[in-house]
């Protein structure tokens, strides 16, 4: 039998949205930081991978967080604050 290169865990994480409307939002990025902080001498570029396979739907995120939509957020993320109306 060959060994196993990788294993995997599928895990299902539930946040009050108080910390939504507080700014989190799981991206692959953010969910392979925290699986880091838990592994620290892991290589994080080789040995470590993560990847949310679904999520809430970004507009009502961004809502959550007090923006507009998806798009809105994203924009002023950017740092973009002009009016799109205006602009």
């Amino acid at each position: 039998m060959a060994k196993k290169e990788w294993y995997k865990w599928t895990v299902e994480f539930k946040v009050h949205r108080t910390w939504v409307q507080d700014g989190f939002d799981l991206t692959d990025e953010r969910a392979l930081d925290m699986l880091s902080e838990d592994l620290q001498y892991a290589n994080i570029e080789s040995e470590l991978k993560a990847k949310v396979l679904s999520a809430p739907d970004p507009n009502e995120v961004a809502q959550e967080m007090g923006y507009k939509d998806a798009a809105d957020k994203a924009r002023k993320d950017a740092g973009d604050w002009s009016d799109p109306k205006t602009a």
